[in-house]
Protein backbone atom coordinates (compact mmCIF):
# COMPACT_ATOMS: atom_id res chain seq x y z
CA UNK A 1 0.00 0.00 0.00
CA UNK A 2 1.11 3.80 -0.20
CA UNK A 3 1.56 3.85 3.35
CA UNK A 4 3.57 0.85 3.71
CA UNK A 5 5.83 1.90 0.68
CA UNK A 6 6.21 5.69 2.96
CA UNK A 7 4.70 7.11 0.05
CA UNK A 8 2.82 10.13 1.42
CA UNK A 9 5.36 12.73 3.14
CA UNK A 10 2.51 14.21 5.30
CA UNK A 11 0.06 11.95 7.25
CA UNK A 12 -2.20 15.22 7.02
CA UNK A 13 -2.24 15.16 3.12
CA UNK A 14 -2.95 11.44 3.11
CA UNK A 15 -6.02 11.47 5.17
CA UNK A 16 -7.57 14.92 3.73
CA UNK A 17 -6.98 12.89 0.31
CA UNK A 18 -8.81 9.52 1.85
CA UNK A 19 -11.63 12.24 3.43
CA UNK A 20 -12.09 13.83 0.31
CA UNK A 21 -12.69 10.80 -1.59
CA UNK A 22 -14.93 9.06 0.80
CA UNK A 23 -17.06 12.21 1.36
CA UNK A 24 -17.08 12.94 -2.36
CA UNK A 25 -15.97 9.94 -4.50
CA UNK A 26 -13.99 12.17 -6.38
CA UNK A 27 -10.69 14.62 -5.86
CA UNK A 28 -9.97 17.21 -8.35
CA UNK A 29 -6.10 18.18 -8.39
CA UNK A 30 -5.35 17.56 -5.05
CA UNK A 31 -1.60 18.80 -4.70
CA UNK A 32 0.84 16.90 -2.54
CA UNK A 33 4.52 16.05 -1.72
CA UNK A 34 5.37 12.40 -2.30
CA UNK A 35 8.84 11.02 -1.22
CA UNK A 36 9.88 8.11 -4.06
CA UNK A 37 12.27 5.27 -3.36
CA UNK A 38 15.62 6.83 -3.67
CA UNK A 39 13.93 9.19 -0.72
CA UNK A 40 13.37 12.64 -3.37
CA UNK A 41 10.73 14.54 -2.61
CA UNK A 42 8.04 15.39 -5.87
CA UNK A 43 5.27 17.65 -5.93
CA UNK A 44 2.20 15.93 -7.28
CA UNK A 45 -0.52 16.85 -8.61
CA UNK A 46 -3.31 14.10 -7.66
CA UNK A 47 -6.94 13.52 -9.34
CA UNK A 48 -8.74 10.49 -8.67
CA UNK A 49 -12.46 9.00 -8.43
CA UNK A 50 -13.97 5.79 -7.01
CA UNK A 51 -16.00 3.57 -9.86
CA UNK A 52 -17.53 0.42 -9.37
CA UNK A 53 -15.61 -2.62 -11.48
CA UNK A 54 -17.61 -5.48 -11.18
CA UNK A 55 -19.43 -4.37 -8.14
CA UNK A 56 -16.26 -3.62 -6.24
CA UNK A 57 -15.58 -0.26 -5.49
CA UNK A 58 -12.03 0.73 -6.82
CA UNK A 59 -10.13 3.64 -7.08
CA UNK A 60 -9.31 4.90 -10.69
CA UNK A 61 -6.17 8.18 -10.13
CA UNK A 62 -4.39 10.01 -12.28
CA UNK A 63 -1.13 11.77 -11.14
CA UNK A 64 1.34 14.52 -12.47
CA UNK A 65 4.28 15.29 -11.74
CA UNK A 66 4.19 19.40 -11.55
CA UNK A 67 7.83 18.98 -9.44
CA UNK A 68 9.18 21.18 -12.31
CA UNK A 69 6.60 23.53 -12.61
CA UNK A 70 6.63 24.27 -8.98
CA UNK A 71 10.41 24.89 -8.69
CA UNK A 72 9.42 27.53 -11.85
CA UNK A 73 7.04 28.73 -10.27
CA UNK A 74 9.32 29.24 -6.95
CA UNK A 75 12.28 30.47 -8.83
CA UNK A 76 10.12 33.24 -11.11
CA UNK A 77 8.60 34.13 -7.73
CA UNK A 78 11.82 34.93 -6.40
CA UNK A 79 12.66 36.83 -9.56
CA UNK A 80 9.83 39.01 -9.00
CA UNK A 81 10.88 39.84 -5.33
CA UNK A 82 14.09 40.69 -6.53
CA UNK A 83 13.21 42.66 -9.05
CA UNK A 84 10.86 44.61 -7.12
CA UNK A 85 13.51 45.51 -4.36
CA UNK A 86 15.73 46.52 -7.13
CA UNK A 87 12.89 48.82 -8.65
CA UNK A 88 12.27 50.15 -5.11
CA UNK A 89 16.26 50.78 -4.44
CA UNK A 90 16.22 52.69 -7.98
CA UNK A 91 13.30 54.57 -7.09
CA UNK A 92 14.92 55.58 -3.97
CA UNK A 93 18.16 56.46 -5.68
CA UNK A 94 16.41 58.48 -8.10
CA UNK A 95 14.59 60.47 -5.21
CA UNK A 96 17.92 61.55 -3.92
CA UNK A 97 19.84 61.82 -6.52
CA UNK A 98 16.81 64.32 -8.08
CA UNK A 99 16.82 66.43 -4.26
CA UNK A 100 20.94 66.48 -4.59
CA UNK A 101 20.75 68.35 -7.94
CA UNK A 102 18.01 70.45 -7.32
CA UNK A 103 19.63 71.72 -3.98
CA UNK A 104 22.93 72.41 -5.47
CA UNK A 105 21.82 74.17 -8.06
CA UNK A 106 23.40 71.72 -10.91
CA UNK A 107 21.89 70.11 -14.36
CA UNK A 108 22.00 66.26 -13.76
CA UNK A 109 22.02 64.09 -17.06
CA UNK A 110 23.25 61.12 -18.61
CA UNK A 111 24.84 60.74 -21.73
CA UNK A 112 24.65 57.28 -23.09
CA UNK A 113 27.87 57.46 -25.35
CA UNK A 114 26.77 54.13 -26.91
CA UNK A 115 23.09 55.03 -28.07
CA UNK A 116 23.89 59.02 -28.20
CA UNK A 117 21.48 59.94 -26.10
CA UNK A 118 20.92 62.10 -23.14
CA UNK A 119 18.86 61.69 -20.56
CA UNK A 120 18.23 64.56 -18.32
CA UNK A 121 16.96 65.40 -14.53
CA UNK A 122 14.28 67.93 -13.66
CA UNK A 123 15.95 71.19 -13.02
CA UNK A 124 16.74 72.04 -16.34
CA UNK A 125 13.34 74.38 -16.31
CA UNK A 126 14.87 76.11 -13.37
CA UNK A 127 18.54 76.62 -14.75
CA UNK A 128 18.48 76.83 -17.89
CA UNK A 129 14.64 77.71 -18.60
CA UNK A 130 14.19 74.67 -21.15
CA UNK A 131 11.47 72.18 -20.07
CA UNK A 132 12.57 68.47 -20.64
CA UNK A 133 10.89 68.05 -23.64
CA UNK A 134 12.86 70.85 -25.09
CA UNK A 135 15.99 69.59 -24.24
CA UNK A 136 18.00 68.42 -27.04
CA UNK A 137 18.58 64.53 -26.93
CA UNK A 138 21.71 64.23 -28.38
CA UNK A 139 25.49 65.48 -27.70
CA UNK A 140 25.39 67.82 -30.73
CA UNK A 141 22.02 69.51 -29.46
CA UNK A 142 23.26 70.17 -26.42
CA UNK A 143 26.31 71.43 -27.78
CA UNK A 144 24.75 73.57 -29.96
CA UNK A 145 22.46 74.58 -27.36
CA UNK A 146 25.53 75.46 -25.34
CA UNK A 147 27.76 77.36 -27.98
CA UNK A 148 26.10 77.52 -31.64
CA UNK A 149 29.01 79.35 -32.97
CA UNK A 150 31.89 76.97 -31.60
CA UNK A 151 30.22 73.01 -31.22
CA UNK A 152 33.58 71.83 -33.06
CA UNK A 153 35.37 73.10 -29.86
CA UNK A 154 33.27 71.40 -27.26
CA UNK A 155 33.07 68.52 -29.31
CA UNK A 156 36.92 68.11 -29.22
CA UNK A 157 37.22 68.74 -25.53
CA UNK A 158 34.57 65.99 -24.87
CA UNK A 159 36.48 63.38 -27.19
CA UNK A 160 39.90 63.95 -25.57
CA UNK A 161 38.09 63.28 -22.15
CA UNK A 162 36.95 60.07 -23.01
CA UNK A 163 40.04 58.92 -24.64
CA UNK A 164 41.53 59.63 -21.73
CA UNK A 165 39.38 57.46 -19.31
CA UNK A 166 40.33 54.57 -21.70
Amino acid sequence: TTTELNFWQSPEERALFKQQLERAGTVDNLEFSIRTASGETKTILLSAEVIDLDGQACVLAIRRDISDRKLVERLLQERFTLQQQYLTELTEWRTRYEAAGQASGQILYEWDINAEHITWGPNTKEILGYTIAEMPQTLDGWMELLDPEHPEILRSEIENAIAQDD
